[in-house]
């Protein structure tokens, strides 16, 4: 019996061992997996990592300190604000220490991209991404070209630079670049620009494709079907921001589109999961007014409406503009109306600006 005991307590023992092993395993899987996903989205505009991802990210910088890849992009998933209970610029910097490129790059973008915390170093910032530089690293490449060709406070714009330097990127992978070499080359070289505007479309680049859509939608030419199919473009790409709008494009028939309310609140349903605020106040809006087949409670609709109007979202702000000037779901009110969309254009909407141009109320949009 004792022998049988002994037995079974080492065979609980090693299926117990066993199984740390392969959770082990699992977990190394999925590191590989995620930080192949991580590269695909920061140099060839992959998949948006899901928030479990990026927990994981955060989890892993702070049980592994001393590991720069963890360190870097808890930095990364940071400075795009999805990062709440790490101190990740504590974490980039000490991975920045370690010389470890593509943290060097990006705490050097932050230290001369200007902000309280670290204190604002433009020199300091410059050097350390040019180390960067000259280690190979495809980030600080990019990086710099977008500093040299807008110019920073004492640097002036360098467009031979920085057509350098994205183009380096580019050839070490960076695909982000090209949409850098398309701005530059719209400042000198026009038929080159709009061939490096197309190839960023083509590759994925949501400033890019954005531009484009304004371009088609409000330029001298306005073609509404191919704005239409650029939103499309990136909604499939995963982008929430593009999701909101070709969901706004299906509700009002853009370009010739078929409504298809089922997909647009699919599309606003999944822009509101990945944090879109304009998918919000559009799902409010439909509690309103009934759109894009949104289940009616006006009184919670107006509500996230005018919380988010006097939290300063434009996209709020524009759509509450709507209900008043319309009038139908509430008492009309133009004069606050106005006053909403005023509010929008001095944030910088150009929607908001464009209206009030148009109508003659005295904001000359730029």
């Amino acid at each position: 019996m004792r022998y049988l005991l002994v037995g079974s307590l080492l065979f609980l023992a090693l299926s117990a061992t066993l199984a740390s092993f392969a959770d082990a395993d699992a977990d190394a899987v999925q590191a590989e997996e995620d930080l192949r996903q991580f590269h695909e989205r920061l140099y060839k505009f992959g998949d948006l990592p899901s928030d479990e991802a990026v927990a994981r990210t955060v989890a892993r910088a702070k049980a592994s300190p001393d590991d720069v890849r963890w360190l870097f992009w808890a930095g990364q998933w940071g400075v795009d604000e999805r990062v709440k209970d790490f101190d990740w610029l504590d974490g980039l910097r000490r991975a920045a220490e370690k010389e470890y490129p593509p943290a060097m790059a990006l705490y050097g973008a932050v230290l001369y991209g200007g902000s309280e915390r670290p204190a604002t170093d433009v020199p300091g910032g410059l050097e350390l991404t040019r180390r960067a530089v000259a280690k190979g690293d495809a980030l600080a490449m990019h990086l710099l070209a977008i500093a040299y060709a807008g110019g920073l406070p004492g640097v002036p714009a360098n467009l031979e630079r920085a057509e350098s330097l994205a183009q380096r990127a580019v050839n070490h992978g960076m695909l982000r670049s090209v949409g850098v070499l398309a701005k530059i080359y719209s400042k000198r070289d026009e038929p080159k620009a709009t061939q490096y505007i197309w190839r960023a479309v083509e590759i994925g680049d949501p400033e890019t494709i954005s531009a484009t859509v304004d371009v088609y939608l409000y330029g001298k030419t306005p073609n509404p079907t191919k704005a239409a199919e650029l939103l499309r473009r990136g909604a499939l790409l995963g982008e929430p921001a593009f999701m909101e709008q070709y969901a706004m494009a299906l509700e009002l028939g853009l370009g010739g589109l078929k409504q298809d309310r089922v997909l647009s609140r699919q599309l606003l349903q999944r822009a509101i999961s990945m944090g879109n605020p304009a998918a919000e106040a559009d799902w409010a809006y439909g509690q309103v007014t009934g759109a894009f087949g949104v289940e009616d409670d006006k009184t919670a609709g107006l509500a996230t409406l005018q919380r988010m109007s006097d939290a300063g979202e434009t996209d709020a702000q524009l759509l509450l503009a709507r209900i008043l000037i319309k009038g139908e779901y509430v008492k009309r009110n133009e004069k606050t109306a106005i006053a909403l969309i005023r509010m929008a254009a001095e944030h910088g909407d150009k929607r908001a600006q464009r209206e009030l141009e148009q109508q003659g109320l005295g904001f000359k949009a730029q």
